[in-house]
């Protein structure tokens, strides 16, 4: 391997490089390039701080810019779930509004209604007592309703006068059908369908009947 790279860096063998144009600068020469690229190299490297300046100033800014974003956003989550419960609670005051303005046009149907039928009922009224006052029937259907009325009292009338024709006298021992109670005034009351039981005389088949034994028991 040392022969092989022996070869490799022997200048005689053409094979191996290739010749290059051009001269070798001084070292003044060179000494002036160097301060060249290490200004350059500086400004450079100020270049690189002050961007590093301005990229951390930037990443501060949109760092305060993005905060600002986020609680812009929970704002805006906030102030939209206060506005939909507002906008919720609207719509159920517009429903209750629309319920109310609905029972109140039936009320006020109902009131026109029954305005029409007092001012009907009024005129009736004060036709009534005109005829009335002039000893005429207030209205068509009287003589009628008076006649309904006097009906019963004419039947029970005919009843009683029919019932003391019919009338039986007997000797039968009458039932009590009131009582007096134990009352300052003594007015009696009736017995109604609570009336006490009163058994009649024992007759004559009473002969064939015998009073029970009792026997005495012994323990």
């Amino acid at each position: 391997s040392s022969a092989v790279c022996l070869e490799l860096e022997s200048p005689s063998n053409s094979d191996r490089w290739r010749y290059l144009a051009g001269s070798d600068s001084c070292k003044t020469l060179l000494s002036a390039k160097l301060v060249l690229l290490e200004n350059q190299l500086a400004h450079k490297k100020e270049r690189a701080v002050e961007c590093e300046l301005i990229v951390d100033e930037l990443s501060n800014l949109t760092n305060k810019l993005r905060d600002c974003t986020f609680m812009k956003h929970g704002t805006t989550g906030s102030l939209g779930v206060g506005s939909n419960v507002a906008q919720a609670k609207i719509r159920s005051r517009l429903r209750e509004l629309c319920g109310l303005i609905a029972e109140l046009s039936m009320y006020q149907a109902t009131s026109a209604r029954l305005s029409k039928q007092l001012a009907i009922v009024s005129a009736c009224v004060k036709r009534a007592q005109s005829l009335a006052a002039e000893g005429q029937p207030p209205v068509d259907e009287a003589p009628v309703e008076l006649g309904r009325y006097r009906r019963p009292r004419q039947q029970s009338t005919n009843f009683t006068h029919t019932s003391t024709m019919f009338v039986v006298r007997t000797t039968a021992e009458p039932r009590p059908s009131a009582y007096i109670p134990d009352t300052t005034l003594g007015i009696p009351k009736p017995y109604s369908s609570l009336t006490p039981f009163k058994p009649t005389k024992a007759g004559a088949s009473m002969r064939h009947t015998r009073a029970p034994i009792t026997h005495s028991v012994v323990i």
